[in-house]
């Protein structure tokens, strides 16, 4: 049986070793790396491809290329923030990524009460429509990513009303179990309408309490008023407040509440 040879086609050994080098087998490949005694394991003195530090490495490693400690650091903090940001871009919105906190309408009293969250709590905002629940909440979720390497997600009104569409609810349990931190977003209106969307939602804040995951939950109520709140929601049934109450209960057990309160008009909450 033929041996592979790495010169068939440009390769890093055969662009990177040298004529010396480059014209290795798999195999001879396969005996140095098992064997510490062979020729390309001798150490020798090289330098950082990217610092020009001096070095000692084996003489293959040097002749790839290699790295001090220092540029190591520096090279998988740089993958770690391209990551976070590609992943960030899919996740937020656009509305949501630019966010100017001297903005008049900013809620700089809410997000002051939170800057020093690090993900290690769940948390509960209630308030009126467009005083930045979301925002702040979405500020926080970055901050989470990028900072403290938490794997974050949101989970939107609209997905909630594929849970009735769902074949193996409990599989949606897991799928949106696993983040560290989660935001719900407005949850308590989206699964009051519907008996088997508050399931879901209580089945899902007990499988991330057991797991000691946390989230980040937006309600447009959620104070001891909401009955009172309620009245701006005349479809609302006993049923209905029934179950918001259910909910909040389930919450406020595992939340800290953060109540935030009706934004300026100036010039509108996309603008913060």
């Amino acid at each position: 049986m033929s041996t592979a040879r790495l010169t068939s086609a440009p390769t890093l050994f055969s662009l990177s070793l040298g004529a010396d080098l480059g014209d290795l087998t798999l195999a001879q490949l396969a005996q140095a790396h098992g064997n510490a005694d062979h020729e390309f394991n001798r150490m020798v003195a090289c330098k950082c491809t990217r610092c020009q530090t001096d070095l000692v490495a084996p003489q293959l490693s040097a002749a790839i290329g290699v790295a001090c400690d220092e540029c190591r650091k520096k090279a998988k903090i740089a993958d770690s923030m391209e990551r976070s940001r590609i992943y960030w871009e899919t996740l937020c919105p656009p509305s949501y990524q630019d966010t100017d906190k001297n903005h008049p309408d900013f809620p700089k009293l809410q997000y002051g009460a939170t800057q020093d969250y690090a993900g290690e709590e769940s948390l509960f905002f209630y308030g009126p429509s467009r005083s930045g629940k979301t925002r702040i909440a979405m500020l926080l979720l970055k901050r989470c990513l990028v900072r403290y390497n938490k794997h974050v997600g949101v989970l939107w009104p609209e997905v909630l009303k594929s849970v009735n569409n769902s074949r193996d609810v409990l599989e949606m349990v897991k799928a949106w179990g696993r983040y560290d931190v989660l935001l719900m977003d407005d949850s308590l209106l989206s699964g009051a309408h519907d008996e088997r969307v508050t399931s879901f939602l209580k089945d899902l804040l007990d499988y991330r309490m057991r797991y000691k995951r946390h989230n980040i939950i937006t309600s447009q109520i959620g104070g001891d008023d909401y009955k009172a709140q309620s009245d701006k929601f005349k479809n609302a049934t006993k049923a209905d407040m029934e179950r918001i109450e259910a909910l909040l209960k389930r919450i406020k057990e595992v939340c800290r509440v953060v109540p935030f309160v009706a934004a300026i008009p100036s010039q509108g909450e996309q603008n913060f």
